[in-house]
């Protein structure tokens, strides 16, 4: 009775004590706090609510398995995997991930694997049951199927299968279960798999061993080896081995847990609650904590003291693992996917019921003691203290400030001074500094003691300063104070009705002022609408804070205790601080944890930062925030890759080079870039090499390039998440298409080895016409040259035979009959030795110096010895290699007797005539000593003899006519001789004869 007593003494006090700590501590704790989260549905596009597991590749794709599919998140949208993309079914329940970033699945039909690919292949039978599924860090799978079910003695018999490279392998060994008795799992242990049966109604263990990787059969493990193995008494299948440190381990079961510290295995404990881990695989460490999945919620485990925090109270949890970003994704039965940002215990929405209904659209406070914010619906809290204040009239809150001890708010129809109110139509700011207040009205600024702002209506209308404008803005000081608003910033004294303007921006003619602050080093900060920010010192600006900015359209500025500026807009939140002699600026937005871009308010002390938005108000860690690397760089990937082949689209794989025809020349390329942290807002630069080398920016996730022309393309292309932070290098695609036949270099060669034979083809028949039309006019030529030339040739025949006639005619008349006889025989004979070759137009050398011996003996019998003539002739000159044409040599010989020395009385006349060799050549010289050209030409034209020079003129046009039809090669030159006084003295003609062979 004395020991019941004691106890309910003991129960009353410990009700007491803790009834005086929750009131202690109420208004620190009236508000709590859930993760900044985002849900993804059906909406989303998941193909079903219902998601069994999660994974995260090596790429960065987010794998979840459903009812109705697999799917593959980028972040921006799902790509589903179904039966018609070869899966074996679409209800995958399980899911493992190898370290070569395929993705397996296991579901009521057969095992499927989708390879980075996209290519699947199918495994085994699975015959309608789920069995066991695990890997390990080699890829090793070993999965169960069961075989048989036997109600008589309740036992299960299940066959063990191993996948290793793609092979399957039946172990030998069969796992039996009765499901009354024993327990059976399967479980890898430093890669190595071990099977434990356990007799859960006795303290016997029934051990089948480990797995023999040599023969793939199990062993029976040493049973002194099996006391550190933790068995557990359940019939759960589902256990998590981790190493939390280098002297802690763990183990977890369905409904107990045992650590093991430096060897030393603990007593197994309870989960908190009562709860039940409802998957395996899914435990991870962050930090010193354990994220554990139960089946109605999630705790945070601390495994260095032991002890379970609640993370979130979302139930019917399927999976959980932590991305390369550091964000929680939670898979739910029913639920779609969850994905909490940044895991921190100290970052995450304020939950609480004034502000989860409402919007905050204002807040501020005094260090840590108070919090204050304004809902939409303009009611006052303070979230610490749960204090709500009386604001009936008040439609809209411009303005919150606090000094710690009183709260002053207000808006265009009321003033507020805790729950104190003072009508006034058009509030507009306020400013407090010391015990006075400062506030701006419709009709200008105000200034009042704290203490007498409500004492009387009379005081207040006393304290008024009658300066002319509406302003948005007013920053008291102790003897000045600035004023803004749409037109621009003011100075001046409370005691006087004066306005000084103060210019910002010469090129700026109005600037809208909505905020100003003095930070504790003297200097002012003046926000704007559409100009970002300014900051002055001695009234003059010093820095313009605006491209650096998220926005130029500033919603509040606020300064902290650390001189830090804390800027609201529509696209996050700026922190400006001064380091190290410069301005740095910093940007907090989605991508750090806010829920919403669009930011009204923010408030800060001691690194905490508090931010109103449109979706809720959030508290950040700054310090935790800044252990977090915000500069993870996106991965980007090009994902699929496509052609217009006669109106179709063709995939393409996106690892391999396509050679493609001319008219397959529409491409069309997708890509993505992971940063989940960014919210889908990821932009895109590309380029294709070689058409163009400068890059193109582009929010889209694919690009289309019609009518390419042929060529080697590269396609390039880079990500930059939110933060404007782009991939580390960029994602690749190269494709090739090739050239109409008609381009192709061996078609244009053939084109031109044809052109150009058709064009020699053309170019010879016409070469050969004309080449033909000039031999037929050569030809004719040649023959009309033959026939004048035979004709010329004929022409000497009379000449000489005239000549001939008329000696003998002479010696008649003298009545020199011997003489005559004698010439006649001669002439006779010459006559005859020419006839022997007259049918042909040239003669051997030797007959024609045989012809010109007669003619030289008969022209010294006609003229009675009034000349002497010597005929010399080389004896080694073989004179029939040389052909000539008839008469060559008589015409000139003709004219040195006639014209040279017949008519010369001088005595001592001769002609000489010379014939040796020169190289291959012969020279014929006709030499005399006579009268010359000069002096036979004026006896010629005293004489009136026209026919005396004939015989020269003929053989000279023969030799040209031979030279031109290149019958023979013959030149003739004439020299006039001089004696040493230089008088004439004879003649002499030079004939060089080329070797011509009779043919």
């Amino acid at each position: 009775m004395v020991r019941k007593k004691t106890q309910l003494y003991f129960y009353s006090l410990v009700k007491c004590l803790l009834l005086s700590f929750v009131l202690l501590i109420l208004p620190r704790i009236s508000y709590s706090q859930d993760y900044n989260y985002h849900s993804y549905t059906i909406k989303s596009g998941l193909p079903s609510n219902l998601v069994y597991a999660i994974k995260q590749d090596k790429k960065g794709y987010i794998w979840a398995t459903t009812d109705k599919g697999v799917v593959r998140y980028d972040g921006n949208k799902f790509k589903v995997f179904t039966v018609k993309d070869g899966l074996a079914s679409n209800d995958n329940f399980a899911m493992l991930h190898d370290s070569k970033d395929n993705i397996w699945l296991y579901s009521f039909k057969a095992i499927s694997k989708i390879e980075p690919s996209g290519k699947v292949k199918i495994f085994g039978d699975t015959k309608s049951y789920f069995g066991q599924f695990l890997i390990n860090e080699k890829d090793k799978i070993i999965y169960t199927v069961l075989d048989s079910v036997s109600f008589l003695n309740n036992q299960r018999m299940y066959s063990v299968y191993l996948i290793d490279n793609d092979q399957i392998q039946k172990l030998e060994y069969r796992h039996i279960q009765i499901r009354e008795n024993t327990v059976g799992y399967f479980y890898f242990l430093e890669n190595k798999l071990y099977m434990v049966n356990y007799d859960y109604n006795s303290t016997k263990k029934i051990v089948f061993g480990a797995l023999n990787e040599n023969n793939n059969k199990f062993e029976k493990l040493n049973p002194t080896y099996l006391d550190t193995i933790p068995i557990l008494e359940s019939k759960s299948q589902i256990i998590d081995h981790l190493k939390l440190n280098d002297s802690i381990t763990g183990v977890f079961f369905e409904h107990y847990y045992r650590v093991s510290i430096n060897g030393t295995l603990k007593d197994q404990k309870i989960y908190p609650n009562n709860q039940k881990r409802i998957t395996t695989g899914t435990t991870f460490i962050y930090d010193r904590f354990l994220l554990i999945v139960f089946d109605k919620s999630i705790y945070l485990f601390d495994y260095i003291d032991d002890q379970f925090h609640l993370f979130s109270d979302i139930d019917k949890c399927s999976g959980v693992i932590k991305d390369f970003e550091g964000n929680i994704w939670i898979s739910t039965l029913g639920e779609g996917i969850i994905r909490f940002d940044h895991f921190s215990i100290a970052t995450g929405i304020l939950n609480n019921k004034f502000v989860s209904k409402q919007k905050i659209q204002k807040i501020n406070g005094y260090k840590n003691k108070s919090l204050w914010v304004s809902n939409t619906k303009n009611k006052i809290s303070n979230l610490f203290s749960n204090q709500k204040l009386f604001s009936s009239g008040l439609i809209d809150t411009r303005f919150i400030e606090t000094d710690g001890r009183d709260v002053y708010f207000g808006g265009s129809t009321m003033f507020y001074k805790n729950n104190k109110k003072l009508l006034r139509l058009g509030f507009k700011a306020i400013s407090l500094h010391g015990d006075s207040i400062a506030f701006t009205t419709n009709f200008g600024a105000n200034f009042i003691s704290k203490h007498k702002v409500f004492k009387t209506q009379d005081d207040y209308l006393g304290k008024k300063n009658n300066i002319t404008g509406r302003m948005n803005a007013i920053l008291m000081l102790p003897k000045i104070f600035y004023s803004g608003n749409q037109s621009g910033l003011y100075w001046g004294e409370q005691t006087k009705d004066e306005l000084i303007p103060i210019c910002l921006d010469d090129d700026v003619e109005s600037i809208s002022i909505n905020g100003i602050k003095q930070s504790s080093d003297g200097l002012i900060w003046i926000s704007t609408e559409g100009r970002g920010v300014y900051l002055l010192k001695n009234n003059l600006p010093i820095r313009h804070f605006q491209k650096e900015l998220l926005d130029d359209n500033i919603h509040s500025m606020k300064i902290d205790e650390k001189d830090q500026i804390w800027l609201s807009t529509r696209a996050g939140v700026n922190k400006i601080t001064f380091k190290n002699g410069t301005f740095e600026c910093s940007k907090y937005t989605s991508f750090h944890g806010l829920p919403s871009n669009y930011v009204y308010d923010t408030y800060c002390y001691d690194d905490k930062l508090y931010v109103a938005t449109d979706e809720g108000l959030i508290k950040l860690d700054l310090k935790q925030l800044d252990g977090i690397d915000f500069g993870l760089k996106p991965p980007i990937y090009v994902t699929d890759a496509t052609y217009k082949d006669k109106g179709a689209l063709i995939s393409m794989k996106t690892d391999s080079t396509y050679s493609l025809n001319y008219n397959q020349n529409s491409i069309s390329l997708a890509f993505t870039g992971i940063s989940y942290k960014s919210n889908g807002n990821v932009s895109y630069q590309y380029r294709l090499l070689p058409s163009f080398k400068e890059w193109r920016s582009t929010s889209n996730q694919s690009i289309d390039f019609v009518g390419l022309e042929a060529g080697v393309y590269t396609f390039e292309v880079i990500a930059y998440n939110a933060l404007g932070i782009k991939s580390k290098k960029p994602a690749t695609y190269r494709f090739i298409i090739k050239k109409h036949f008609t381009n192709e270099i061996w078609f244009l060669a053939l084109v031109a080895i044809l052109m150009a034979t058709t064009f020699f083809t053309i170019a010879y028949q016409v070469s050969k016409y004309r080449r033909n039309r000039i031999l037929e006019k050569n030809e004719t030529e040649r023959l009309i040259s033959e026939l004048r030339l035979k004709s010329l040739q004929s022409q000497l025949n009379p000449h000489f035979i005239f000549n001939s006639l008329n000696a003998i005619q002479q010696f008649i008349n003298t009545e020199n009959k011997k003489s005559a006889n004698d010439y006649l025989s001669r002439f006779a004979r010459l006559m005859r030795l020419y006839l022997i070759g007259s049918d042909n137009q040239f003669i051997t050398l030797t007959q024609e110096l045989e012809v010109l011996k007669l003619y030289c003996g008969l022209e010294h019998l006609r003229f009675s010895n009034k000349f002497q003539y010597n005929i010399s002739i080389d004896e080694h000159i073989d004179l029939e290699e040389y052909s000539v044409p008839a008469m060559l040599l008589q015409p000139h010989v003709e004219n040195a007797i006639r014209h040279g020395l017949v008519t010369d009385n001088r005595e001592n006349k001769l002609l000489k005539i010379n014939v040796y060799r020169s190289n291959d050549d012969v020279v014929c010289e006709i030499i005399d000593n006579g009268i010359g050209r000069q002096k036979a030409l004026a006896m010629k034209k005293e004489s009136q003899i026209s026919h005396r020079s004939m015989g020269n003129k003929i053989s000279k046009d023969r030799l040209e006519m031979i030279r031109a039809l290149k019958l023979a090669f013959i030149t003739e030159s004439i020299i006039d001789l001089t004696d040493e006084e230089g008088n004439s003295n004879g003649t002499k003609v030079v004939i060089t004869i080329s070797k011509h062979k009779m043919t």
